[in-house]
């Protein structure tokens, strides 16, 4: 009964789907979102480049000078570094 109507009244159908899908839009627009609460994931990222330097002497000129700066950073719980050539 259901498909003899729909192939009897095409347009009848459509306007049902685009009113229903209109509908969810609007709920999902709607829906509050208590499940995800606002964090702030404290990170501090400091990247420097020196061109044509090799690793070591990025490491030794650039990487440890900035570790101890930011080894002086209160409540730091995880210094990482990594050099590359002409990165720190």
């Amino acid at each position: 009964m259901l498909s003899k109507f729909a192939v009897g009244r095409p347009t009848t159908i459509v306007m049902m789907t685009l009113v229903l899908l209109l509908l969810g839009i609007i709920s999902f627009l709607n829906i509050p979102v208590d499940l995800f609460p606002e964090i702030e994931i404290p990170v501090l990222i400091v990247l420097s480049e020196y061109e044509g330097v090799s690793p070591t002497e990025i490491e030794k000129l650039v990487t440890r000078p900035l570790e101890g700066a930011a080894a002086a950073v209160e409540g730091l719980v995880d210094l990482q570094s990594i050099s590359s050539e002409g990165r720190s």
